[in-house]
């Protein structure tokens, strides 16, 4: 690229800035609003295969872990949430 349209590139991006700097700013507020008014979606887990991760994750078969048992209440609390 040749300086005159270096200098030329820099002038147009410089005339661009405030409509840039405005689009970005609704862009913000608007996810913003997005993001108020949704939830993430929440996975549908068989009973079957609810049970089994229970089962597998269960501080009595991890020596009474607190990752096992941090982890099953997490479960528990998901199941009373969406039964």
């Amino acid at each position: 690229m040749t300086t005159r349209k270096k200098r030329r590139a820099k002038v147009e991006a410089h005339l661009w800035q405030p409509d840039l700097d405005a689009f970005k700013e609704q862009l913000d507020e608007f996810l913003g609003v997005f993001a108020k008014h949704t939830r993430p979606v929440a996975a549908v887990i068989p009973p079957e295969l609810f049970k089994k991760m229970l089962f597998l994750c269960h501080p009595d078969k991890h020596n009474d872990h607190p990752w096992a048992g941090e982890v099953t209440q997490w479960l528990l609390e998901q199941r009373k949430k969406h039964v």
